[in-house]
């Protein structure tokens, strides 16, 4: 999948007429989907058969932001979205976590709310809620959105593995329905909620 997406990008920045550029262009993002889809299975097998691992180290609270900022740059320009990015200035510079498995998190949320607000705002909040000890933190991490919303149903489903809230989503939105479960998984084996 990752020849795919870098040759059809490769293709992509090579003298082609449009309508070569628009069937590259849907092959590039039909490729991303599948990698997306694949990586989500990969993962949710690892869990399941308990061979997740976290790889706990030191990591600067800011480059989380930085990097979702990076990924979601073009966001901004191609839909009528506004990102908002909060980290109180309470919070700990350095947090001990796997910083890899957060960014993971904190995409999906931040790929859902993208996939569920048409125009709008989304704003990513990290926020101290109690300090422990010198060493020790509980820290808030929250995606919040202008979107199209949830039902108490929807709400109740929302961390199954593979539920999505009804047919028409996945066909209108796509997606497998383990993100959200992928993420529960992950924040929960690092003692989150």
């Amino acid at each position: 999948m990752n020849a795919i997406i870098g040759l059809s990008e490769l293709l992509l920045d090579t003298r082609i007429n449009e309508k070569q550029h628009d069937t590259i262009t849907k092959l590039n993002r039909s490729a991303k989907l599948l990698l997306g889809i694949i990586s989500d299975m990969l993962d949710f097998s690892k869990i399941e058969t308990g061979k997740f691992d976290l790889e706990i180290k030191p990591f600067k609270l800011e480059n989380i932001f930085s990097q979702l900022k990076i990924i979601f740059s073009h966001i901004e320009n191609n839909k009528h979205l506004e990102l908002y990015f909060y980290n109180e200035t309470t919070n700990p510079k350095i947090i001990l976590c796997d910083g890899v498995k957060i960014l993971q998190v904190l995409t999906n949320l931040m790929s859902n709310a993208i996939k569920f607000t048409p125009s709008g705002n989304i704003t990513l909040k990290v926020e101290l809620i109690e300090k422990i000890s010198q060493n020790k933190a509980i820290l808030r991490f929250s995606v919040s959105d202008s979107g199209i919303g949830m039902n108490k149903e929807q709400i109740e489903n929302l961390f199954i593995p593979f539920e999505q809230a009804d047919n028409s989503i996945t066909r209108k939105y796509g997606g497998t329905g383990l993100g959200l479960a992928i993420s529960q998984k992950i924040v929960e084996s690092m003692g989150g909620a």
